[in-house]
């Protein structure tokens, strides 16, 4: 959709800002204090995912930072800093785009994935560490694509990844892949 918020600050709330079945533009915005979410990302359907571009913002002091269901997100340049639960959460149906992004003095610092893959997904080294949040299913057709340097961590002992499609893990020498525990 054609709504643009930048150059804002937006805090003090339940959630700071709520995108449901919309593809906004948000940059160089501070969301902070919401005692729920910073950002909830939601759109109705697997069909039909939502695609908003989050870029530049300082997202700090939530309860948690992102929560994305039924979204794929271009997630840019963004710092999460001291949110007290997940900077990132990856919920039902969802694919964000991430490179660039921060993560300090978080609850989990880094991106939670607790959703089956669906479609084809990139796990990119610059978007930060992976943390899985439980049995993360890769379904059949579907490629789970982790780039060098990239690292994935598993919560607990019940985190892992169970691959019907196919896993494209092929670090380096100078950048290896790292799976190891939170």
């Amino acid at each position: 959709s054609g709504l643009t918020l930048q150059n804002s600050v937006v805090s003090d709330s339940w959630i700071g800002v709520h995108i449901e079945s919309a593809s906004p533009s948000l940059a160089n915005n501070t969301i902070e204090r919401n005692s729920s979410v910073g950002i909830w990302v939601r759109g109705v359907s697997p069909n039909t995912p939502i695609t908003p571009s989050l870029s530049n913002n300082i997202v700090r002091e939530n309860g948690n930072g992102v929560i994305l269901s039924y979204a794929s997100p271009l997630m840019t340049s963004n710092a999460f800093q001291n949110n007290t639960g997940y900077a990132i959460s990856v919920g039902t149906a969802s694919a964000p785009t991430m490179t660039g992004n921060t993560f300090a003095g978080n609850g989990t610092n880094g991106v939670s994935w607790a959703s089956t893959l669906e479609a084809n997904t990139t796990w990119a080294a610059s978007a930060g560490p992976y943390v899985l949040n439980g049995q993360i299913p890769v379904q059949p057709g579907v490629t789970l694509t982790i780039e060098p340097g990239t690292v994935v961590k598993g919560l607990n002992s019940t985190s892992l990844l169970e691959v019907s499609g196919t896993l494209v893990a092929q670090g380096t020498a100078q950048a290896p892949i790292i799976f190891t525990s939170y």
